[in-house]
């Protein structure tokens, strides 16, 4: 094509514009540090320096200095009080002023928006058919508050309950907001001979704990820091009282010994151990009683009030240690190991 041609046949040299008015981010130092070097001045034919002054943003004032003085060139033209180049002076009148802009545009919309229903209202007042207005027709099952909603919403649950399902609601299981909970009481759905009785979320519960922590850390400066009160420890202390509830619901007491143990064996160190409301067993999330449950089954077999030697020793720990692993089905696996080698051997 002729536009192909004549882009084929350009030549590849860099074209050298001259429009009248541009920018151009240049570097200071280096482009006027050359041009001082090539230049003198006019009228006393001595070296010239450039400098600046008067900056605002990417804009600035040139100064070329000489034996002759000094003299000050306008790099950009001014608007009002601000650079052309820097638009900060313009950007903050606008946002000064946009509260009004938006309000006049808002003004201006809304009349012709009243006006345009207006008119709609002028047709439709022009009834056609019958003389009978329709019915409105609105979805709305609730009039009032956003917060009052679930409260209205339980109370119709309780009262229709025995008219609609033949049932009575004897739990609430509640988030911790005693409004609705005051609101069945008030409302007593099944009379004094069956009241109703607020179950407590155990999330709610353990996320209050978890509240009361951290602001008891606030006011207690001193309880923070490293190898304290730290936020990680407050976590998982929320986290074991959530998991000693739930663990726990068939006991009051065994979920105050669990709730109590997982404080205490956070509080314990290697000179006041507090292990002791810890969960026994091998299984047990306490390193210090799973290895206590190790160590009592080798005295089990080798008492400490017994003399025995470090043969003995090991044998028992390898026993034990196989027992923990694979159970008793270790032992069968001794025994049949010992009887292999030497078929004299009896097991006691």
């Amino acid at each position: 094509s002729t536009s192909a041609k004549k882009l084929h046949s350009a030549s590849n040299d860099d074209i050298i514009y001259t429009p009248l008015h541009y920018y151009r981010i240049v570097e200071f130092l280096t482009v006027f540090g050359v041009l001082a070097e090539m230049f003198i001045c006019k009228q006393c034919k001595q070296n010239v320096k450039f400098e600046e002054s008067g900056n605002r943003g990417f804009d600035f004032k040139l100064i070329v200095a000489c034996a002759c003085g000094r003299r000050e060139i306008n790099s950009g033209p001014l608007i009002n009080t601000g650079w052309e180049i820097n638009r900060r002076n313009t950007y903050y009148s606008i946002v000064r002023h946009i509260h009004t802009a938006a309000n006049a545009v808002f003004n201006i919309v809304c009349k012709k928006a009243v006006e345009k229903e207006k008119e709609e209202n002028i047709k439709r007042e022009k009834k056609k058919g019958t003389d009978e207005w329709h019915e409105e027709e609105c979805f709305a099952n609730h009039s009032g508050s956003a917060g009052k909603m679930e409260v209205d919403a339980v109370k119709e649950m309780f009262s229709w309950s025995e008219e609609t399902f033949g049932v009575k609601y004897m739990n609430y299981i509640g988030d911790g907001d005693s409004k609705t909970y005051k609101a069945i009481l008030e409302l007593n759905p099944y009379d004094e001979d069956f009241p109703v009785v607020k179950s407590e979320c155990v999330d709610y519960v353990e996320k209050r704990m978890g509240t009361r922590l951290r602001n008891l850390k606030k006011k207690k400066e001193k309880l923070g820091g490293k190898g304290k009160f730290t936020d990680v420890l407050i976590k998982k202390l929320t986290t074991y009282y959530g998991l000693a509830i739930r663990r726990n619901v068939e006991s009051v007491t065994e979920m105050k010994k669990a709730i109590m143990g997982t404080l205490n064996h956070l509080c314990s160190t290697n000179t006041n151990p507090k292990h002791e409301n810890c969960p026994p067993g091998e299984d047990s999330w306490c390193k210090t009683r799973a290895y206590e449950s190790f160590n009592s089954t080798i005295w089990r077999l080798a008492p400490k009030h017994l003399n025995s030697g470090i043969k003995i020793m090991e044998i028992v720990a390898f026993i034990v240690a196989g027992i923990f692993n694979e159970e008793y089905s270790s032992i069968l696996r001794i025994e049949n190991n010992e009887f292999a080698r030497n078929k004299h051997w009896t097991a006691l």
